[in-house]
């Protein structure tokens, strides 16, 4: 199954949206990494980040797009991604999750920072997605302790 996004790039000063969609790897590790290193190479200009991220390609199978032109946010999406030129001429990122409880979907901010100087918002990113990697870490380590408690339980069980 994939993770699904959406990135959306707006312009407030001409009051423009443009929608990419991807259908895999919407982690903050993988998208979010295109996002944040498009806007910090391309600096302000959406249409060269937009051009930039629809011509990414996987390694793997490089004659498939990673991204897609969308007309809106998809239904089913678990990452957004904003990066807004904003009025006052700064660049502002963002990075919502789609989170499930019982019977809502909440979009959750789990980045939001704005700034004049891409170095600082670029660092600013880099740090967050550095946290949420170690986040992630620390997760598939107590699920494989918890897989090796459970091998060892059998083993004793087979033992006796």
């Amino acid at each position: 199954m994939g993770t699904r996004a959406n990135i959306c790039l707006i312009n407030e000063k001409d009051n423009t949206k443009k929608w990419l969609y991807r259908h895999w790897d919407g982690y903050p590790t993988e998208t979010g990494n295109d996002v944040a290193s498009c806007f910090h190479y391309n600096k302000f200009n959406l249409k060269l980040i937009q051009d930039n991220l629809l011509n990414s390609r996987n390694y793997e199978t490089p004659d498939d797009k990673i991204y897609e032109i969308t007309d809106s946010e998809h239904g089913d999406i678990q990452w957004l991604y904003e990066l807004i030129v904003m009025q006052s001429g700064k660049l502002k990122f963002q990075v919502s999750e789609y989170v499930y409880t019982n019977s809502t979907r909440k979009l959750e901010i789990r980045y939001s920072f704005s700034s004049y100087s891409l170095s600082e918002l670029f660092y600013s990113y880099m740090l967050f997605q550095c946290k949420k990697e170690e986040e992630e870490l620390l997760h598939k380590r107590i699920y494989y302790n918890k897989c090796l408690a459970e091998l060892d339980t059998l083993e004793e069980v087979q033992l006796n």
